[in-house]
């Protein structure tokens, strides 16, 4: 029976296999959607694994159950759709929609080429939706793998059989013009939704970015696209696709009006004075930013190490991590106006007060390390000098932003308190004192 490549049959895979398996064009043929891999450990080198499905539902179930069980870096993993067909170069080439995790688009290209380029494909590839958050929530990952050598495959011949995958039906060369009109009108419908109503949001705010202006410019050239499309069909498209067509017509004026005001508002290049409330926003994701990591190092790294006392510098690195990220946040409140400082002031100075508890939380770590590493633990009776429990002391500040905190970062603290409940009840189980 034929190998099929899948996030579990790439685990005990080896190179040869795995090369043989990805060169199968009947499964690329077939294929909607697909899941890739870069940096992932293959017979001890970094490689890139393109996992091909027909369905993309199937894709995000995959990449779901990837993110849960942590089968590879987040950052380092991306899924959405494929659709091969040729360039204007009579060239093969894939167009790749990440739309699930958080592998860069620029990663992909630079990483996954060599693999594609043996089989005489060229690969493009852009990131939407979802993928866009989980990009930024995994950008503090640490690779394991960050120190392998590197296998671009320069020793697997190219492919010369016969070109298969330009007969796929559904490619972008042979997709009918009403198949491209009607999938450009879906795209720019979300688009409207998920980035135009918010821009348009926070223009009336005043929390307006210069990366709104790419945002908007790019819809308007997807719009521009499609009225090319329509206007270059037959009556009888026209007659199918002018009702969706002309929906989203009726949207160009709003679109058009929200492009003067951020070209107003940053015609000079340098932000206005009202611009400072953009900065207010960056600092409130800035706020979800460290919730996001000080979850994700409490839940994933340091309570699981509590449970054989397994701490290592990796533990410690999460520390400096975060603090870093709290005195990131400390400089970005200073620029702040004073109105806007006193909008985020109570949540801010309980952040800060975090930075005593994970110093604290750093020095009794290096002792454990220390000490495991001489076999010869400190005396039990030397405490702390300052008497406090620094997870104690954690909890009690998570507690209280939980309380107050806006609810966009609320909903990333959920958590939060209760990995520290279980932190504090395996220190106390498993009596990490002795080590202090």
């Amino acid at each position: 029976m034929a190998l099929e490549l899948s996030l579990d049959s790439i685990k005990d895979m080896k190179k040869a296999e795995y090369i043989k398996t990805f060169k199968n064009k009947a499964a690329w043929k077939k294929a909607k959607a697909a899941i890739f891999l870069v940096d992932y450990k293959l017979e001890g080198k970094k490689a890139v694994i393109a996992i091909p499905f027909k369905k993309e539902n199937e894709m995000k179930l995959e990449m779901k159950r990837l993110k849960k069980e942590k089968l590879h870096l987040i950052k380092k993993s991306g899924g959405g759709t494929i659709l091969f067909g040729k360039n204007a170069s009579g060239e093969r080439e894939a167009k790749i929609e990440i739309n699930i995790g958080g592998l860069k688009p620029e990663v992909l290209i630079l990483k996954g080429s060599p693999l594609f380029d043996k089989i005489k494909v060229k690969i493009q590839a852009i990131q939407v939706g979802e993928a866009i958050d989980d990009a930024v929530a995994s950008a503090g990952e640490v690779d394991p793998n960050e120190n392998l050598p590197e296998d671009k495959f320069e020793d697997v011949a190219v492919d010369e059989s016969p070109d298969e995958l330009t007969e796929v039906s559904g490619t972008y060369k042979n997709t009918s013009l009403e198949e491209e009109i009607t999938a450009l009108a879906s795209k720019i419908t979300l688009a409207f939704k998920e980035k135009i109503q918010p821009i348009a949001n926070s223009i009336k705010t005043n929390a307006a970015t210069k990366e709104h202006i790419q945002q908007t410019n790019e819809t308007s050239e997807l719009i521009n696209s499609l009225k090319e499309k329509f206007e270059s069909a037959g009556d009888e498209i026209k007659n199918k696709v002018g009702a969706s067509v002309d929906r989203i017509l009726e949207l160009v004026p709003n679109l058009d009006k929200i492009r003067r005001k951020l070209g107003k508002l940053f015609e000079t290049g340098i932000q206005k004075p009202n611009d400072k409330t953009g900065q207010l926003l960056e600092v409130k994701n800035l706020m979800k930013t460290i919730s996001d990591s000080f979850k994700e190092s409490v839940q994933n790294v340091i309570l699981p190490a509590a449970e054989n006392i397994s701490y290592t510098s990796e533990h410690l690195k999460q520390i400096d991590t975060l603090t870093l990220k709290i005195n990131e946040l400390k400089q970005k409140v200073s620029q702040l106006s004073e109105e806007a400082k006193t909008s985020v002031e109570d949540n801010f100075k309980k952040l800060l007060g975090l930075l005593s508890n994970l110093e604290t939380a750093k020095q009794r770590i290096a002792k454990i390390i220390k000490a495991k590493k001489i076999s010869h633990p400190e005396s039990a009776d030397q405490q702390n000098n300052s008497g406090t429990n620094p997870i104690e002391s954690a909890l009690s500040t998570a507690d209280e932003l939980n309380d107050s905190v806006s609810e966009s970062v609320t909903h990333t603290l959920d958590n939060i308190w209760d990995g520290l409940n279980k932190l504090r009840d395996r220190i106390a189980s498993l009596e990490l004192n002795k080590f202090e």
